[in-house]
């Protein structure tokens, strides 16, 4: 929800409105996306205005809801932007491929398909957890989306491993 700021509401002058209090009820609140008016928005079911339309409510917002907001109240008016991004699918879980002595080769599908949707930023951590101790160590960082394969070395033989892959974002 965007909310016209109080400030931007009580610092009408007394000729946008007779009171603060009921500036909401004497001046015009409009709304714009870009350049869009939102009036144009409000048939989809996702948009409406709350609150004598000092608040714009966006159900289940999309990434194409980005962008700058402004919220035009008398005279006055406040630029507000909103940033919707949405979460990479969870990465699969990688599969023993060979195991050796103290080494295992793990696999999984590619997520190349990750980059063409805005994923660039994504990495991978693999994870291990031997289920006697119950706890999940990492094995390896930075594993990229292209990426479909890793050795894992140094495993207890006779131990019972779970691996797991943890998406992260490679910008923070």
């Amino acid at each position: 929800i965007l909310h016209a700021p109080a400030t931007l509401l009580s610092k009408l002058t007394a000729k946008d409105t007779t009171a603060a209090a009921s500036a909401t009820a004497n001046t015009t609140v409009n709304w714009k996306h870009g350049s869009t008016d939102i009036s144009s928005l409000l048939t989809s079911g996702r948009h409406s205005l709350l609150n004598n339309a000092t608040a714009l409510c966006i159900d289940s917002c999309r990434e194409a809801d980005s962008g700058e907001y402004t919220c035009n109240v008398g005279t006055r008016s406040i630029k507000l932007f909103l940033e919707v991004s949405s979460l990479p699918a969870a990465p699969p879980q990688p599969r023993v491929q060979d195991l050796k002595e103290s080494c295992a080769i793990l696999s999984w599908p590619s997520l190349q398909e990750d980059k063409e949707s805005g994923g660039q930023d994504r990495l991978l951590r693999l994870e291990a957890c031997r289920l006697a101790s119950g706890k999940w160590q990492t094995i390896k960082t930075k594993l990229t989306p292209s990426d479909t394969s890793t050795k894992v070395d140094n495993l207890v033989q006779g131990e019972t491993y779970s691996f797991r892959l943890v998406s992260y974002s490679g910008s923070s």
